[in-house]
């Protein structure tokens, strides 16, 4: 199940960033995480360099974070700015999920903070489409014994059937 989160007036103020924002919604053909092709892409990244607007997604974020979380996980490199200042605000350890197996060093899908079956934690990305990102972090959370509590995305793109709920701020109409 998808759920709307924030006020109508923070949605509103984040919209009208990202609209002010050249090439966070671009139209021209892009290929997926998924192979599929589309023709726009949103870029959330491109305004999650910004402190004081990624702290004041993050804030809307964090406001919906269930008390038994135990941690933050970043989906992939979209998520990993937002994770990383929800991480901050909550006071609660990142882990930072690849989307493929470190072929260096010690190896390993997961950096930083690393779940057991004791924790229950968030997953952030930044945008979801046909949610194969966010899918790919908790199936990786869950063979570490971990639980998912809920996912979090700052746009939404797409009402993939996913069989696990996701919330969002924006949906891609709102930008």
């Amino acid at each position: 199940m998808l759920k709307r989160i924030g006020s109508e007036s923070e949605r509103a103020r984040l919209a009208e960033t990202l609209k002010r924002v050249d090439g966070v919604v671009t139209y021209q053909p892009v290929k997926l995480r998924d192979g599929a092709v589309s023709d726009y892409y949103v870029d959330v990244k491109k305004v999650m360099g910004d402190p004081l607007i990624r702290r004041d997604t993050a804030k809307i974020i964090v406001r919906h974070i269930g008390a038994g979380a135990t941690f933050v996980a970043a989906s992939g490199y979209g998520g990993v700015p937002l994770a990383t200042e929800i991480s901050t605000l909550a006071r609660l350890p990142l882990s930072m999920v690849r989307d493929r197996e470190k072929g260096h060093g010690k190896g390993g899908l997961v950096d930083g903070f690393a779940p057991t079956h004791k924790d229950s934690g968030i997953i952030v990305d930044d945008v979801l489409t046909t949610g194969g990102s966010i899918a790919h972090t908790r199936e990786v959370l869950i063979k570490n014994g971990a639980s998912v509590s809920d996912c979090f995305v700052v746009v939404n793109r797409g009402d993939p059937p996913l069989g696990f709920d996701v919330s969002y701020i924006l949906k891609v109409e709102d930008i």
